[in-house]
């Protein structure tokens, strides 16, 4: 597990449950915290969306989709589904939410994007699937940081060359 990896899954947690100093929290106080958290998001649905993207449920994702809960949908801090499963190397619910119009430039608070963060872990599957559906390569973070700078910072040479044998500068 790489170091942006472990830093995305802790920040998701973040996002999703909130950040407590107690190691015991009730399920009420956590489902508290998470719709808090959350609270950018106009309804229960997208709270739902956020955390089945979260927890890897594809058939609850497919179904909130369906129900026409929005797939851009963004919590308090600009993540939308697709940075989340894309930072986790979720292929599969990638292409669900792509196949579901997801904008694979949508880029949160920071600048951070999907594709800097399936760089980043390393998911080449996700790289070049967010590639093939227009993904704006040399996309900047609020750091000036690129999907190619999160590739080279951890290492993952396979994608580096996709990256750059697809204009990545």
């Amino acid at each position: 597990m790489t170091k942006t990896h472990i830093f995305l899954s802790f920040i998701s947690t973040i996002a999703l449950t909130g950040c407590n100093d107690t190691a015991q929290v009730s399920t009420k106080k956590e489902e508290t915290v998470a719709k808090n958290n959350l609270s950018k998001t106009s309804n229960e649905k997208e709270i739902q969306l956020f955390k089945a993207v979260k927890e890897g449920k594809t058939k609850a994702i497919s179904e909130l989709l369906k129900q026409g809960v929005n797939v851009n949908a963004r919590d308090q801090h600009g993540w939308t589904p697709l940075i989340h499963a894309a930072g986790d190397g979720r292929i599969d619910i990638v292409t669900i939410l792509i196949n579901n119009r997801a904008d694979v430039n949508a880029q949160n608070n920071h600048g951070f994007s999907a594709l800097m963060g399936a760089s980043g872990f390393g998911s080449k599957e996700i790289v070049e699937l967010l590639i093939k559906n227009k993904v704006k390569i040399n996309a900047k973070d609020s750091s000036g940081d690129t999907a190619l700078d999160e590739a080279e910072q951890e290492g993952q040479k396979t994608i580096i060359k996709i990256l750059r044998d697809n204009g990545a500068e």
